[in-house]
């Protein structure tokens, strides 16, 4: 307990002895707030604090509107990057399309090639007939 109240009595001291000299401090510094203001005088004070406000309002509108400009930006970005995804897309289902109508075209091609083909040997196959009909072994046929 003794011990307590020595630190008790040691604070308290301190105390006295710190109090006035902060109180003083304290004072002087708003002395010399009042004469800057007198210096300036108050109503320059005023304009002054409203200038520093504004160049604090306009900087920040400054950023608000850069941020803003970025996120157009980047939107702009995003859509002109959509718009390529589909102009690709398309591109490519044309040349699906392209490539689909280019096989067609060659199988109708290859279809009427074998037509052809088939025509002729039917052509070829009548002739060989016609040609056995008249061949001389069917002649003495046609005598009798």
């Amino acid at each position: 307990m003794n011990t307590f109240m020595e630190y008790l009595f040691v604070i308290a001291l301190l105390g006295l002895i710190i109090l006035p000299s902060l109180v003083g401090h304290l004072r002087e510094r708003a002395v010399d707030r009042q004469l800057r203001e007198a210096e300036l005088g108050r109503a320059d004070l005023r304009r002054a604090r409203a200038r520093q406000a504004e160049r604090r309002r306009a900087q920040q509108r400054q950023a608000e509107l850069l941020l803003a400009e970025r996120r157009e930006a980047e939107a702009r970005q995003a859509e002109a990057r959509e718009v390529e995804a589909r102009e690709v897309e398309a591109r490519q289902v044309e040349a699906r399309q392209v490539e689909a109508r280019q096989v067609e075209a060659r199988q109708v091609e290859a279809r009427q090639v074998e037509a052809r083909q088939v025509e002729a040997r039917q052509v070829e196959a009548r002739e060989v007939e016609a040609r056995q009909v008249e061949s001389p072994e069917a002649a003495p046929c046609r005598a009798a």
